[in-house]
């Protein structure tokens, strides 16, 4: 067998046993072949004894859960890529279970050939990467594994979650449903059993998870994608607004730059400004967003988005004014 088709194979091989559901089009851009290849891997993968099995309901292909191979060894480019996530980027981000992204990573450098090793970490040297702001909630790692071990087992929580707004604690049950991650912010999906309502509710507002023990069924045809739908970020408000900003040449490049949004269309003006529009369900979230970007974006559409900007601008304005800063000297 030639080196390159060995080696698609083993990609293969390893793709197959990462216990994901694949279908043709997903193992046709991980190994990149035509279909017609990919099918005589598959068989000689088969040949070899490799206990592929393809699902006609999911129209996917998966290795036999009991069948294992030992993990191939690490390139020097994937060595790089895993260490420089566990390494670098998982410590900045608000991610549960650090103190195990750690050991992770000192398991997989402990298990490099020596070379591969002194040269991996060589190059993290040269690699900064910045933290994130992050939530600081107590008993983080605890909360996130009452919540995962719900989810996996299908029972319900007894939770009790601060409501800010009314500054008192809810009691109440849930049926977790999906933990979702957005701007370094983790919340847990949960139905409420008693109205079968989806709530959103951050894990830094809840003070206290207990397992309460009723096993509950999940919707097979929810989707988390489905649920947030357009929201800009993690709740939806049920009504749709055709958000358009104009911002200014200074930083035009730079916004339009980053896809914020599955909705998202440009249009570059002379002179250098750039009118953005989005498609987006509720207005709250994406307003803190507008608001970051100061005198430096303009609304232009809608109305209402544009009042609620210049009303806080005016109170912003106002706030400052009455409490100015002590004279120097």
């Amino acid at each position: 067998m030639k080196t390159s088709r060995l080696l698609r194979t083993l990609r293969l091989l390893t793709a197959l046993q990462s216990a994901r559901r694949l279908s043709v089009q997903d193992l046709m851009r991980l190994v990149r072949v035509s279909r017609r290849t990919l099918f005589r891997d598959l068989e000689a993968l088969r040949i070899a004894g490799i206990p592929i099995e393809y699902d006609h309901i999911t129209r996917s292909y998966q290795i036999e859960e009991d069948f294992f191979l030992p993990p191939m060894a690490f390139t020097d480019q994937e060595a790089f890529a895993v260490l420089m996530v566990l390494r670098r980027i998982c410590p900045g981000l608000d991610l549960p279970y650090q103190g195990a992204v750690l050991s992770a990573a000192l398991k997989i450098e402990n298990n490099l050939p020596a070379w591969l090793r002194r040269q991996t970490l060589a190059a993290l040297n040269h690699i900064f990467i910045r933290p994130l702001p992050r939530h600081q909630v107590e008993g983080f790692d605890r909360i996130f594994a009452c919540f995962q071990e719900a989810l996996i087992n299908h029972r319900t929580v007894r939770i009790q979650y601060s409501r800010t707004t009314e500054g008192r604690l809810l009691d109440m049950e849930l049926c977790p449903v999906h933990l979702v991650s957005s701007d370094q912010h983790w919340h847990v999906l949960g139905k409420n059993p008693r109205n079968h309502e989806i709530l959103c509710l951050g894990l830094d507002q809840i003070r206290s998870v207990e397992p309460a023990g009723k096993r509950f069924l999940l919707d097979p045809h929810f989707d988390v994608a489905d649920h947030l739908g357009n929201a800009w970020s993690i709740s939806p408000e049920g009504k749709l607004h055709i958000v358009r900003l104009r911002f200014m040449p200074e930083i035009a490049s730079e916004v339009t730059a980053i896809e914020w949004h599955r909705s998202q269309r440009v249009r570059q003006e002379a002179g250098g400004s750039a009118v953005v529009e989005f498609r987006v369900d509720g207005l709250n979230e994406i307003l803190w967003w507008i608001l970051s970007y100061g005198d430096m974006v303009e609304v232009l559409a809608p109305k209402v988005l544009r009042d609620r900007v210049c009303r806080i601008a005016a109170q912003t304005l106002q706030a400052n004014q009455e409490n100015p800063a002590p004279a120097k000297g």
